[in-house]
């Protein structure tokens, strides 16, 4: 396991670990739907809101794409902690003083972060050696997910267990506004800086896109369609309204889902990226049978058993799906295409979560899901004609 570890940059290892400080602060994702829908709010009416917060932001990925291109990565990761923990605080005072027009504000400013998120990609595009580039991925899914395993279910125990109390998820909610304040000094102080070089005007030329992009692009469209068609807060409804949980229930969820992945994720050191298309086609089967588990699901066990699969099929995926995204994407065009596939990707979901709290309220709780397996199903199909 660790001799790939050891062939990583160091601006690789740090960014791996990175994200295993910030993963426990990802917890908030669940406690703000839990507060919504504690706070009298339906899932049609959360959904709803969440969808308003995306629409007002969803061309920032179109604009930010040409920035990432021309400088350095970490500065727009510091930006997205201090946008992160402002949302929080916008998200707290609306509970507390049960204000919706404040929750809207809490959900405008979060989507506005997660308009940045093609950083990462940046990063790792230029952090990860092209050469191990999907050993890396395992890494990255092993050791931030380690870190989920162990502090979702302490931190659902404290809010779910010890003390599930409105006024408690509050207090954590503020915590972790403060955390993401203060992690914005890593990417500016900790972590290498990486600067984006900016190519001649000849290789433009010899950057061509090649044209199988485009149909791996639209699967990682109906990926994330995928994901944006069952949010946390259709999880959260889901737990609330047929298995009687809690933060607590959902923190299981969560970390079995993470155990899973770091489970998969070892053998794949061991597995060659010319096997990678078998590795993406197997782990979107495992991912559409998790969310038919879901469908009809009833019981907390077959809820774990489908963050399973979902998890085992993300992290058999993932580093490959990556690698051959990224084998398709010329150097000097990797800020706008990775911009570009993430504001399609926001544009395309913009009103999933509505839709998803519609299908939730007016059929049953689960229905989000059949859609999330059908798109999983179009994106296998489109992977396949990818790499044929």
């Amino acid at each position: 396991m660790l001799r790939y570890w050891r062939m990583l940059p160091l601006a690789a290892k740090r960014y791996i670990l990175y994200h295993c400080m910030v993963t426990p602060l990802l917890f908030v994702w669940y406690i703000v739907p839990y507060l919504m829908l504690e706070s009298g709010l339906s899932v049609a009416e959360a959904g709803i809101i969440f969808t308003v917060g995306s629409a007002i932001n969803a061309c920032l990925n179109f604009l930010v794409g040409r920035w990432l291109d021309r400088g350095s990565p970490n500065t727009i990761m510091a930006i997205i902690s201090l946008i992160d923990g402002t949302s929080y605080l916008l998200y707290y005072l609306a509970f507390t003083t049960r204000n919706v027009i404040w929750v809207l504000a809490g959900a405008i400013v979060e989507r506005i972060g997660f308009g940045l998120y093609p950083v990462y990609a940046v990063y790792e595009y230029g952090a990860y050696p092209g050469e191990i580039r999907e050993k890396a991925y395992v890494y990255h899914n092993i050791l931030p997910l380690s870190s989920q395993a162990i502090s979702y279910p302490v931190i659902g125990y404290v809010l779910g267990v010890v003390s599930p109390t409105y006024e408690t998820m509050l207090i954590g909610l503020l915590v972790v506004a403060l955390l993401s304040f203060l992690y914005s000094l890593l990417p500016l102080r900790w972590l290498p800086r990486l600067e984006v070089t900016r190519p001649r005007e000849k290789s433009r030329v010899r950057g061509a896109i090649p044209r199988s992009f485009y149909p791996v692009a639209l699967a990682l469209v109906l990926v994330s369609l995928s994901a944006s068609i069952a949010p946390p807060l259709v999880l959260v409804n889901l737990f609330r309204e047929v298995m009687g949980g809690g933060l607590f229930e959902v923190s299981l969820y969560e970390a079995i889902a993470a155990l899973a992945v770091v489970v998969f994720s070892l053998p794949l050191l061991r597995v060659s990226k010319e096997r990678g298309r078998y590795m993406v086609v197997l782990g979107l089967t495992l991912s559409c049978l998790s969310d038919i588990t879901l469908v009809y699901t009833r019981t907390l066990a077959l809820a774990l058993l489908a963050a399973f699969l979902a998890s085992a099929g993300y992290a058999i995926m993932d580093p490959f799906f990556m690698d051959i995204l990224f084998s398709r994407i010329p150097e000097d065009k990797k800020g706008t295409l990775l911009g570009g596939i993430a504001g399609v990707r926001r544009i395309i979901t913009i009103a999933s979560p509505a839709i998803a709290g519609f299908l939730a309220e007016e059929f049953f709780p689960a229905a989000p899901y059949f859609l999330s397996a059908i798109a999983v199903v179009f994106s296998i199909l489109l992977i396949i004609y990818a790499t044929k």
